[in-house]
């Protein structure tokens, strides 16, 4: 007989709570990380579209503008990190994955460089900076909900979520690729494969908004007001 069933009863909500909480910051966090890898993945196919399709360089700068997003991490975090601090982690992380599904559906529609010349990869240089500070920025925000969220001797665990959706967006933007390869010729890919699989970026990080907006997981951790550059009490 259980001496304490009040306790018991209580183990149930308490274990959908946390299964609530991991999903709040890996699902925005595996979105993230396939809009982003959909970017490397289909590079070699949109580089065309892009810069001149004469131009043997092309993949070369599809590529380097791949390693900007990376050089401009830092300011998302910074920026980001701010926004949790002030406004909660939950916001920081779904304005995060606003601004990369917007990025991707951008690429989606993007016209191409036979269309509107030089403009073509100016957006493209836009759409890198923007998904980089995003990236940065969700990273952040993902790692300290996560971590803030574990209970005592579980804070590992929870934190680990972070790094297990990165590689399933990897998983998923390969995915993506082949399910286009099986379903069409590899001729359609450069022709219209890659923004089809820009939408799917867009619908995915739409959904997680949706479905965050339906969850009633809640920011674990209150923000405490005017830590920035606070003086000390």
């Amino acid at each position: 007989m259980n001496p304490n069933p009040s306790a018991a009863a209580g183990s149930h909500p308490d274990r959908r709570a946390q299964v609530g909480v991991i999903l709040a910051g890996s699902v925005p966090n595996l979105v993230q990380w396939f809009n982003l890898y959909l970017y490397a993945t289909f590079a070699p196919y949109f580089r065309t579209e892009f810069f001149d399709p004469d131009s043997p360089d092309s993949l070369i700068y599809v590529y380097g503008l791949f390693a900007l997003t990376f050089v401009v991490r830092p300011l998302g975090s910074w920026l980001f990190g701010r926004l949790a601090d002030t406004r909660g982690r939950q916001r920081a992380l779904v304005a995060a994955v606003t601004m990369m599904s917007a990025g991707s559906v951008a690429l989606a529609l993007a016209p191409t460089e036979r269309a509107v010349g030089a403009w073509a990869a100016v957006i493209l240089v836009v759409v890198s900076l923007l998904q980089g500070i995003a990236t940065g920025g969700e990273y952040a925000a993902a790692t300290v909900l996560l971590s803030e969220s574990g209970t005592r001797g579980h804070r590992g665990f929870f934190a680990s979520f972070q790094a297990t959706t990165i590689v399933g967006g990897l998983v998923l933007a390969q995915a993506c690729l082949l399910a286009l390869l099986l379903i069409s010729d590899r001729e359609g890919i450069p022709e219209w494969g890659w923004r089809v699989a820009f939408v799917a970026g867009g619908v995915a990080g739409l959904a997680s908004l949706l479905w965050r907006a339906d969850s009633s997981a809640a920011d674990p951790v209150p923000a405490p007001p005017h830590i920035f550059f606070s003086p000390p009490p």
